[in-house]
């Protein structure tokens, strides 16, 4: 994806991750929509996002067609991707974060 090295942590609650926000800063945060059956963006947004410092917040998801993943703003994110976008989105990111990047996304934040 990039000849640059880069840390990843990974975390599967709301808990773990506001551990981890609390402790480091982070370059790009990435929320799956659901974290479990019960649990979707709608609801891990505002407790992620009371957490983050300055990170943008971005919504991974296999299916981005519920309502409520239709507008970043709106749901209080950066960015909102199709999982199966996810390489072209990090390969972009990692490049901008390196300044290597012209600042645009291939994944918009625009409603998708």
């Amino acid at each position: 994806m990039t000849n640059t090295t880069f840390h990843l942590d990974h975390v599967e609650r709301c808990s773990q991750a506001l551990a981890l926000l609390k402790k480091k800063t982070y370059d790009l945060v990435l929320l799956d929509n659901r974290l479990s059956k019960r649990i979707s963006a709608k609801f891990s947004v505002p407790i992620i996002k009371s957490a983050i410092k300055s990170a943008p917040l971005t919504i991974i998801s296999h299916d981005i067609s519920p309502t409520y993943l239709q507008n970043p703003t709106e749901l209080g994110v950066d960015f909102i991707v199709d999982k199966k976008d996810m390489i072209d989105f990090l390969r972009s990111q990692i490049n901008t974060l390196l300044g290597r990047g012209d600042g645009r996304s291939p994944i918009s934040s625009k409603p998708v």
